[in-house]
């Protein structure tokens, strides 16, 4: 009877400890009085145990991502203010555990975001949450974000340009060599060729699938339909410095500049009938203060409360380091055609200020009227800085580790309002809500 005895004794003699070390109290001898141990709460290290870390869930951790659920086993955890987890460089903290709970004796629980947190060896952290302070560190590795520097055709071919079909969350690559692919996902895990387009390195996507294409050393515009296929334009202009759509208005609007001339195909959704109209045609600067020749690309946002415009803004490189805003109105009363002006200036000096330019790439704008430029600083660090609708600067992302190619185009998916990069080393993606 006596060995039975045995186990309930340790049971009993074990399970204060293993109840009272997540309340402060290791011992179970000094609760209430300022952290356990011998109870008189003095800092001696009698009133707070040595720990261990034995183990970390998820073994290793990925640049950008933001774990709910970060998990670290070990030895003799207990709960209380001081309860932190960390993420060190050097002595520097690069991220610290929110909602840091004692599970029990051996686990702590928390939350830990790494976004903005490069790849590469770190010291993590645990500090014991009773009165002395007991800590012990663990070397931790953090891989590179998988949602950055994306190779695609194992990079052998470079990347043009990029449209996003936002309703499905679809991205579109369009190739150097002019093959045109749609993958699935902002992860580009899987997708495929669609068509060949030859001599496009312009492309726009919109929701109704259909894709715009232009040629900044042809004169034709290409336009991809899913039920037609390829459908080759006759010349509308000189070399395509962009294209972009709408689906306003219940219209398919492909605007297409070029180099001695901005046009715009209009595509009645019902009867699937087109014209082209061009509102500005000639060399140097024009009637709406648009400088033709510096212009390096533009796009529009339709979310206007009127919902009678919209605005496109036109990205200017050197001399003029600026962003011209069109208002344009849609005339359906008139044909179906718009009238334009140009609403504001901004910007207008080059440098590496947030409302300057030092080498603009592209320019995007989303649903909710943002505007994001790809930029790249003096030092050739690339940018992307984000602008509401009056060009009021809300921020920026980016750098050459989260976009460790050169910089080429972007586009926003409005959908999730990820920003996709594209440059020489493949495609970068970045949330902004």
């Amino acid at each position: 009877m006596r060995r039975q005895i045995y186990p309930v004794l340790i049971t009993l003699l074990i399970l204060p400890l293993i109840l009272a070390a997540c309340s402060g109290d290791p011992f179970g001898n000094g609760i209430g009085d300022g952290g356990g141990g011998d109870g008189d709460g003095d800092g001696d290290p009698s009133d707070c145990p040595t720990i261990s870390i034995s183990s970390v869930t998820p073994s290793v951790a990925n640049s950008g991502e933001n774990y709910t659920d970060f998990t670290i086993s070990g030895l003799v955890f207990s709960g209380g203010p001081s309860l932190a987890v960390e993420i060190l460089d050097g002595s520097d903290v690069v991220a610290s555990g929110l909602s840091v709970v004692c599970e029990d004796i051996s686990t702590v629980i928390c939350d830990l975001d790494f976004n903005g947190v490069d790849p590469g060896e770190y010291t993590l952290m645990v500090t014991n949450g009773c009165s002395s302070l007991r800590t012990d560190t663990i070397s931790y590795i953090v891989l590179p974000d998988i949602y950055k520097n994306i190779q695609l055709r194992d990079n052998a071919v470079g990347i043009a340009d990029v449209g996003v079909h936002s309703e499905e969350s679809q991205p579109w690559i369009l190739f150097e060599d002019g093959e045109l692919w749609r993958y699935y996902g902002k992860n580009y895990e899987s997708g495929g060729f669609i068509a060949n387009a030859p001599g496009m390195d312009r492309v726009s996507v919109i929701d109704f699938g259909e894709v715009a294409m232009g040629g900044t050393n042809s004169a034709v515009r290409t336009i991809y339909s899913p039920n037609l296929g390829l459908d080759t334009g006759n010349p509308i202009g000189t070399g395509c410095l962009d294209v972009f759509v709408t689906s306003e208005y219940d219209y398919h609007t492909f605007m297409y500049i070029h180099q001695n001339l901005i046009a715009f195909r209009i595509q009645d959704i019902a009867e699937h009938s087109n014209s082209w109209t061009a509102f500005y045609n000639g060399i140097g600067p024009g009637p709406l203060n648009i400088n033709i020749d510096a212009v390096l690309a533009a796009d529009t946002s339709a979310d206007l409360p009127d919902n009678s415009t919209m605005w496109v803004y036109v990205l200017e490189g050197a001399p003029e380091f600026d962003v011209e805003r069109i208002d344009c109105t849609f005339e359906p009363d008139l044909g179906g055609v718009f009238s334009f002006e140009t609403d504001q200036s901004f910007l207008g000096m080059q440098g590496d200020g947030p409302y300057e330019l030092n080498d603009p790439r592209d320019i995007a704008c989303d649903d909710y009227s943002r505007v994001c430029i790809l930029d790249v600083y003096s030092d050739g660090s690339p940018v992307v800085k984000m602008y509401d609708s009056d060009m009021v600067y809300l921020g920026e992302f980016g750098d050459d580790v989260m976009i460790s190619g050169e910089p080429i185009r972007l586009e926003i998916d409005d959908s999730t309002c990820d920003v996709h990069v594209v440059h020489t080393d493949g495609v970068s993606v970045f949330p902004t809500e």
